[in-house]
């Protein structure tokens, strides 16, 4: 401001201070109110353009993130499922080593001892002679299901595969093992493992006193309370449920992933070969097994089991007891 002596006044020039549209619609003011000398009218008008930009790169970005966030979300659910298929697939910790990045052919193990059990449909091959192809495998596919939905709730317990003529083959003792077996493990990757088998098994039953033949005569026993569920589907005159027989054998394996595609983890050593006919040689509604499997039940306090008879299987003289399943 300044003062003038000859008009005994003052002149004093002045702006508000205003910051954006809002401040000039507060106000009552409108761009031709500004000083048009000083550039404040297009300084206003440059910072709301930019304002407009920052906003409009601002939802841009927020977009951006809510699309990543759901990217990452589906991400997560696919990893989930293939996860989930992946521990369907293997045992636990052999698709744990997988997941770790181990090379799949790379994994071979040596287990000391485990309990393999063979399920069979009693004259299967009579039963089927004339299914046609889809209808035979719906059978196959109800009959496993069965199996499957027994087997997935025991934990330690492991199906191994199911062949083309309805047998069932399920495993124990695979988590019992020396980490000097395999050539894939270090102690890092079994800490890893043994807490991830944790969170697998929390919803699976879990009997710590059983030992491992113990624990496999439990599925044996549900697999056959469950068969009188199953019928012929191909005779609707027979009424009667369908007959199964079981075998098992526990000795030594040596067990891991063979091929570069369409993998599988198998086993391999005589104990397969012996529980196969354990099987073969047991009847309906029996659950026939080994010796070296008896040695492991004769003193339990959950079963009991009676003398069968003696066979020579592959020059070896076995003895083979039956449960009494009554």
């Amino acid at each position: 401001m300044k003062l003038l002596k000859d008009i005994d006044a003052i002149a004093f020039l002045g702006h508000p201070v205003i910051n954006d549209m809002d401040d000039m619609c507060k106000f009552g003011l409108y761009l031709n109110d500004l000083n048009k000398f000083d550039g404040s009218a297009e300084m206003l008008v440059t910072e709301m353009q930019h304002q407009s930009q920052l906003q409009k790169a601002y939802e841009t970005q927020q977009s951006w993130t809510a699309s990543l966030e759901e990217t990452r979300l589906q991400l997560n659910q696919w990893k989930k499922k293939g996860k989930k298929l992946l521990y369907s697939l293997l045992p636990a910790r052999i698709a744990q080593l997988i997941e770790n990045g181990v090379k799949p052919n790379s994994i071979c193990e040596t287990f000391e001892q485990v309990t393999i059990m063979f399920v069979n449909t009693v004259d299967f091959s009579s039963i089927v002679k004339n299914a046609e192809p889809t209808q035979l495998i719906k059978f196959v596919n109800s009959t496993i299901s069965v199996y499957d939905g027994i087997v997935s709730t025991f934990d330690k317990v492991h199906k191994i595969e199911t062949k083309a003529d309805g047998s069932y083959l399920i495993v124990t003792g695979l988590d019992n093992h020396s980490p000097n077996d395999s050539s894939s493990l270090g102690k890092e990757s079994m800490f890893s493992i043994r807490t991830n088998n944790d969170e697998e098994s929390a919803n699976k039953r879990q009997f710590p006193h059983f030992n491992q033949c113990e624990l496999i005569c439990a599925v044996a026993l549900e697999i056959i309370e469950n068969s009188h569920e199953l019928h012929n589907p191909f005779d609707s005159e027979n009424k009667d449920a369908l007959k199964i027989k079981i075998g098992l054998h526990t000795g030594s394996i040596v067990a891991g992933i063979v091929g570069l595609s369409n993998i599988q983890f198998c086993l391999f050593g005589d104990t397969v070969n012996t529980a196969s006919r354990m099987c073969s040689n047991s009847e309906a509604g029996r659950i026939l097994l080994s010796d070296s499997s008896f040695s492991q039940l004769k003193n339990s306090l959950y079963y009991e089991c009676e003398f069968r008879d003696t066979i020579e299987v592959k020059v070896k003289i076995l003895f083979f007891y039956h449960f009494k399943t009554d």
